[in-house]
């Protein structure tokens, strides 16, 4: 499949740069697009190619995100106390996880963990080279 567009970069600036609103959602774009670009390599990820960048399918911004669970919410999809709901809308706006819609159209949390487990008196050659799955 592809795709091919053209945009306007002059235009597009000014219409970001006039409108905060869309100004904040592509700075948490590309804020959120960096994050990820800079944390792909192994073992955790495969390295980026200038086709694709891993967990890049989904980059929402805060606002989006938060909208997305008032939806949730107001629609009784899923159902969180006060404290609850304040502790996720605090990690989304800190950026440490993420909400996007499922095929099923269910509500997912994402967050990124990173496992470092460490070996004390072991030589380092008898070591896997690779982390299994």
């Amino acid at each position: 499949e592809c795709k091919i567009f053209a945009i306007c970069g002059d235009a597009l600036w000014r219409v970001i740069l006039s409108k905060p609103r869309i100004q904040a959602m592509v700075g948490d774009y590309a804020t959120n697009f960096h994050r990820r670009l800079t944390n792909a390599m192994p073992p955790c990820e495969v390295w980026p190619t200038d086709l694709h960048v891993p967990n890049t399918e989904n980059l929402l911004s805060a606002e989006a995100e938060q909208a997305l669970l008032k939806v949730a919410m107001d629609s009784g999809a899923v159902c969180f106390t006060a404290q609850q709901q304040e502790t996720l809308l605090e990690e989304i706006a800190a950026g440490q996880c993420g909400l996007q819609l499922d095929e099923s159209h269910s509500l997912v949390r994402t967050v990124m963990l990173v496992v470092l487990q460490i070996f004390p008196d072991i030589d380092p050659t008898s070591l896997p080279t690779a982390v299994p799955d």
